[in-house]
């Protein structure tokens, strides 16, 4: 998992700043990122994912839209993950790859999840979903398949 630099940390409290005049510092950037780092670790999250700039700037945009209260990292975290749960439970059912047994199912469905949480969409028409259904197969094969040219002719 990639960490968060302190110049991405500074990105984001520049964005802060622009809502609460906040004074930027290396020292406040470093503290941000370690906490955001220190966040994500214990949550299994990928730091860099979790707390891209975009998601970042719409957790702060969200939290000034509700309020004027000085924006903290836990407002911070708490928004971002907020972003990240609403993305997951809007997202279509998911449905594994046959062939999985049930800790590799598990392993899928939450590696999944998690990659919604960062933005990943899946379709929720797989291919590998058409392999139990042999006559779908055969007529979306037969439909994509251009007619042979006539021998008569």
């Amino acid at each position: 998992m990639s960490q968060i630099e302190p110049a991405h940390a500074a990105a984001i409290l520049a964005m802060a700043a622009m809502f609460d005049n906040r004074k930027e510092s290396e020292e406040k950037a470093r503290a941000l990122a370690f906490f955001l780092n220190r966040a994500a670790s214990k949550r299994d999250l990928d730091p860099m994912r979790t707390f891209g700039l975009e998601d970042c700037r719409d957790a702060i945009c969200n939290h000034y839209d509700r309020t004027g209260e000085f924006l903290t990292p836990s407002h911070l975290l708490d928004e971002v993950l907020r972003i990240r749960s609403k993305r997951i439970s809007e997202h279509p059912p998911l449905v594994p790859p046959p062939g999985l047994d049930d800790a590799e199912e598990r392993h899928w469905l939450a590696g999944a999840t998690r990659r919604i949480g960062d933005g990943q969409t899946y379709d929720s028409d797989a291919p590998y979903e058409l392999v139990h259904d042999a006559p779908r197969v055969r007529a979306l094969l037969a439909a994509a398949t251009p007619p042979a040219p006539d021998d008569a002719a």
